[in-house]
């Protein structure tokens, strides 16, 4: 395939998802189907091939990818999913989590971290520079992973969608103002969020199982109990029979909130950080359910 022959099939492919209401973020996800109904799409995407025919494999996902930023420079273009914390030499900071779902190379952290002056990070070993790379890798991955399915679920063939979309909308939304909740004289507030969207996380994960699920029906058999949303997933998906520890951090009874103890910065930082990770695997474990991420829809 040449460049004149790449160009006219985008533009079909184009009109074709415009068609079906599809919006351009997600096209740019899905046209490599188009090209090749066998392409695994997966998360984080593979790198460019360099030597390799610009128009095959990853590399023709990337050259699709450049094509919509070109054509849909406002649509594509993601806003960043927000902030998360992070604990360096005991003190609280912010890193803004950018949302790129192929990036060439590793995304410095120390461009992202808030006010991390020179200075301190002259302070830091390389053992330590090195370990708050690989947080913020972690981080990153599942932020992108989480932010992927919210644009993958808009296409999806589901006959329980609209419940497990609007679930995953407000568990997305809860995630990305965890940070805004965060104080560190009482980090208290953010963990209650963090509890809030894995409570309903955990809800979308068996409704996406069991299509029969209803809010009603989730609101009567688990309420806001996170250990039992917990067992009835690891009943569902064996995967989730490692989430019992975090699960158990997690459910924390509201009265809790209202005692005297105040919470350590670290402790509400650790508690945030299981919180991404149960939600993360409910997005992967959702994904690997499928043929294809979310079953999306392609001509």
């Amino acid at each position: 395939m040449n460049k004149d022959d790449f160009e006219r099939k985008m533009a079909l492919v184009d009109e074709h998802f415009a068609r079906q209401g599809m919006p351009a973020n997600v096209r740019a996800l899905l046209a490599i189907r188009e090209f090749d109904p066998k392409y695994e799409l997966v998360f984080p995407a593979p790198q460019p091939v360099y030597g390799q025919d610009k128009y095959q494999g990853s590399n023709l996902f990337r050259a699709i990818g450049e094509w919509y930023e070109a054509h849909y420079p406002n649509q594509t273009v993601l806003k960043p999913f927000g902030e998360r914390p992070f604990i360096i030499r005991g003190e609280v900071f912010f890193a803004t989590m950018p949302l790129i779902f192929n990036p060439v190379g590793q995304i410095d952290a120390r461009r992202h971290i808030q006010g991390l002056t020179d200075n301190l990070w002259n302070l830091l070993t390389e053992k330590q520079r090195d370990q708050l790379q690989k947080e913020f890798n972690r981080e990153f991955n599942e932020v992108s992973s989480l932010a992927l399915l919210t644009v993958s679920i808009k296409s999806a063939k589901h006959n329980n969608k609209q419940l497990v979309y609007d679930l995953l909308i407000r568990g997305y939304g809860d995630l990305q103002a965890l940070s805004k909740a965060f104080r560190s004289d009482d980090p208290h507030a953010s963990v209650w969020t963090a509890q809030q969207a894995v409570e309903k996380y955990l809800k979308l994960f068996i409704a996406f199982i069991d299509k029969a699920t209803t809010e009603v029906s989730l609101r009567k058999q688990f309420g806001h109990k996170i250990n039992s949303l917990a067992k009835k997933a690891a009943e569902l998906d064996r995967n989730f029979e490692q989430i019992k520890d975090n699960a158990e951090l997690l459910s924390i009874a509201p009265e809790e909130r209202y005692k005297v103890r105040k919470m350590p910065p670290a402790e509400a930082v650790h508690l945030i950080n299981a919180a991404f990770a149960i939600c993360h695997l409910v997005t992967c474990v959702i994904l690997m359910h499928l043929k294809s991420p979310f079953e999306m829809q392609s001509a």
